[in-house]
């Protein structure tokens, strides 16, 4: 059996509330092992939380627990997650034991995460004696409670929200143009009843702004007339607020016309809200030019991705660098193709633009989530440098407005690298060319 990272986190539920920061503080512990924060505090952090939890800060082996988790690290970078070792869960997928390695899943990026249901759940401790089941502790009062400080809660709770982003454990709100003037107070609004996890600012040309828009609307059931309809009473609008909210527990029910897709009822509730709220301070209202929400989690990987694409094309526009001198590559392909839930956008160019875009991207803040890879991504074909992967429309495809490698190509890549997580890949890709 396996589980999703966003599955995985949702089940983290006691008392209604998320119960296990603990496995946020070892993924803070991760970051700062390879390099992404600092290693001295992170480490701190982490031992301080396995002191207060198990009074030393050696495992029952006697190993040093940081020294066991880096070598449990380094094995997730080298070999994956090795199935024979599967998440200890109970039948709600609740985590007995194993959060080290469930860390370390979220971390590396495992889609599919091994799991076994235990009844049983003392047979998974090393104490088996023990009569409370204090698994269910490691909510934000343990760590109140247990003497940490308010900056120490606050790079917790940072990294918890930027978990639950990752994992797209969200919904997604537009806020149109012809709100634009109100961006602030409806944020307030949606804030008493909703975690802001992240929010975007926007601003397009005219066309470009409906552009984007039908982009948003790729995967809903709306009719592409109303659509239309809709930017036709958008004129001169050029703003746009993308937030991602965050509802503890959300409730889902069948859509009325579309039986088989979900939407969440109090997503569906807020943009109610909202739109009776503000339709009366707008001239050329029409149903509905205020706000758009994201049905599910399905809704919520689309649009983020769609957010990312254009932070890559900000970037380009402000280089002056056509984005037809550029091509995606790596899992973004997948990404694209809706194989795959991949956070990054990975993107080579022509070699004429590559040292203003390398330039820009290390220097600009925001951009962590773009990543220009190194000259020549298809290595293992001379015949396909990045200049003629980029310009012969015989080794890609257009989606989204940009170009994607082909398939193929990903599929011998892959074969090449032969990464741990690429060996899901291929046969994911192999399936979608059948």
């Amino acid at each position: 059996m396996e589980v999703s990272p966003l599955e995985l986190l949702r089940s983290q539920t006691h008392n209604d509330k998320f119960c296990r920061l603990d496995l946020v503080v070892r993924y803070i512990f991760l970051e700062g092992f390879y390099g992404k924060r600092d290693f001295s505090e992170a480490k701190k952090l982490y031992e301080k939380m396995q002191f207060h939890r198990c009074s030393t800060l050696r495992h029952p082996n006697g190993n040093l627990f940081t020294k066991d988790f880096e070598k449990l690290a380094k094995s997730f970078e080298s070999k994956g997650y090795l199935e024979e070792h599967p998440l200890l869960v109970n039948k709600n997928k609740y985590l007995l034991d194993c959060s080290h390695r469930a860390a370390c899943s979220l971390f590396f990026g495992v889609e599919k995460i091994p799991y076994e249901v235990r009844e049983d759940w003392r047979a998974v401790l090393y104490n088996k004696k023990v009569n409370e089941k204090t698994y269910f502790n490691y909510g934000l009062k343990w760590f109140k409670e247990n003497g940490f400080t308010e900056d120490e809660i606050n790079t917790i709770e940072a990294k918890r929200r930027d978990l639950f982003l990752k994992a797209s454990f969200c919904f997604p709100v537009v806020l149109w143009g012809t709100v634009h003037k109100f961006y602030e107070r409806i944020k307030e609004d949606i804030s008493k009843d909703f975690e802001i996890l992240e929010t975007h600012e926007l601003e397009f040309e005219e066309e470009s702004y409906k552009d984007f828009g039908r982009l948003l609307y790729e995967v809903d059931d709306i009719s592409k007339d109303r659509i239309e309809k809709k930017f036709s009473r958008m004129k001169g609008c050029r703003k746009m607020s993308i937030l991602f909210i965050h509802k503890w527990n959300p409730s889902f029910r069948a859509k009325t016309n579309f039986p088989d897709k979900l939407i969440c009822i109090e997503v569906e509730e807020l943009k109610k809200k909202v739109r009776e709220k503000y339709k009366s301070l707008i001239s050329d209202y029409y149903y509905d030019n205020i706000v758009h929400v994201g049905d599910n989690f399905e809704h919520t990987f689309h649009i983020k991705h769609l957010v990312k694409l254009n932070k890559l094309n900000t970037a380009l526009l402000s280089l002056e660098i056509p984005k037809e001198d550029t091509c995606i590559v790596g899992s973004s392909i997948m990404t694209a193709l809706g194989i795959k839930k991949d956070n990054d956008i990975d993107f080579t160019c022509l070699k004429k633009h590559r040292r203003s875009i390398s330039s820009f991207l290390t220097n600009k803040k925001g951009y962590d989530d773009v990543d220009l890879v190194s000259e020549n991504w298809c290595f293992f074909n001379k015949e396909v440098p990045d200049d003629a992967l980029i310009k012969n429309p015989e080794h890609h495809f257009t989606k989204l407005g940009f170009k994607f490698a082909n398939l193929d190509i990903l599929l011998q890549r892959k074969k090449e690298t032969r990464r741990p997580k690429d060996v899901a890949d291929i046969t994911t890709i192999k399936e979608r060319m059948k």
